[in-house]
């Protein structure tokens, strides 16, 4: 039986679980336009709807290179060992698609703690991986072989590298603040709280697979990293939507959460868009209800006259009760 050479079984690894990935991502996407379309602004359902178009189109270049190596190059070692044209798309679509998502959690932190240097080094960043990856993208449509990768190393290396920092400071960051601000809402605690867990989860497992990737590049120990390189579109999508759908988990645990001021930074990095027609802020719905006592006698039959059972009424039998709500202000 004809065997992958080295690294095409390594990186055949990698497709597969980035085609399950893949499997995720719809269904976040799904989820989000599901929960979301009528609540947030058009922005945010093009950002969701271009990252979808993006891994879309990464996973039908992964689909080609397949088809490739399983099919029509099988038992080729020779044509295997060459570099496909959709192969050299994996390292372009993560240099566009790790960059986007990782300004959109710039954003995110700028919403937070409303100051720019965080994030501006963010941004910076995801500019130098962007730059790396169309440079990787240049430079290896001019390769023919693996071997030929070592070309490559500079603008790879550029584009890997600043992506793995910048992750592992949005996780550290968003973190931080959101625990920061837990002391200022103690009401919204439990949904900070959340917050903070979906944060770390989704940061976490993105810094260290970028990490692992960097590494693996500056190791030399072989094209390994390309594994990644097709997973990592995935997981980039799959965090930037997760921490929108998760706005959905608030709602359920906290719903009042979303009462909090809005013009505190905390909640608009996370809730869902309000329209022009809403006005911001806490509202308090004062609702009265006026309760009457009946008198047990008329029910059994008594025949008390008015003025008998106008004596015999307590005088708090009809009284207003306040009832809070949050939506308006109405009487009832």
């Amino acid at each position: 039986m004809a065997r992958l050479p080295d690294p095409l079984a390594q990186i055949l690894i990698g497709a597969t679980f980035a085609l399950i990935l893949f499997g995720i991502v719809v269904f976040q996407v799904w989820n989000y336009f599901n929960n979301f379309n009528y609540k947030d602004s058009g922005r945010l359902k093009a950002f969701v709807a271009s990252l979808f178009v993006l891994d879309f189109a990464a996973t039908i270049f992964l689909l080609i290179w397949l088809y490739r190596v399983l099919v029509t190059s099988w038992a080729d070692d020779e044509s295997l060992m060459q570099i496909y044209w959709t192969l050299v798309t994996g390292p372009v679509l993560l240099g566009i698609i790790g960059p986007l998502v990782i300004t959109f959690f710039a954003l995110r932190i700028h919403a937070l703690i409303t100051r720019w240097w965080v994030p501006g080094v963010i941004c910076v960043l995801a500019f130098a991986s962007f730059a790396g990856g169309i440079a990787s993208g240049v430079v290896g449509g001019n390769m023919s072989t693996f071997a030929d990768l070592d070309n490559a190393k500079a603008p790879l290396g550029i584009c890997l590298v600043p992506a793995a920092v910048a992750n592992i400071i949005i996780t550290g960051a968003m973190s931080h603040y959101l625990y920061r601000r837990k002391d200022k809402f103690s009401l919204a605690s439990r949904t900070l709280d959340t917050m903070i867990q979906v944060s770390i989860q989704n940061g976490l497992v993105t810094s260290l697979l970028s990490s692992a990737q960097a590494i693996l590049f500056l190791c030399d120990s072989g094209p390994y990293y390309l594994a990644l390189s097709f997973v990592m579109p995935k997981v980039y999508a799959n965090m930037a939507l997760s921490a929108l759908n998760s706005r959905r988990i608030v709602d359920v645990k906290k719903p009042e959460v979303l009462a909090m001021p809005s013009g505190d930074y905390a909640s608009n990095a996370y809730m869902p868009h309000r329209t022009v027609h809403e006005t911001p802020g806490v509202f308090v719905n004062v609702e009265t209800t006026r309760a009457h006592d009946t008198d047990l006698k008329d029910g059994w039959g008594g025949n008390l006259t008015p003025s008998e059972k106008e004596a015999e009424s307590p005088p708090s039998s009809s009284k207003d009760l306040p009832v809070l709500s949050e939506h308006g202000c109405h009487a009832q």
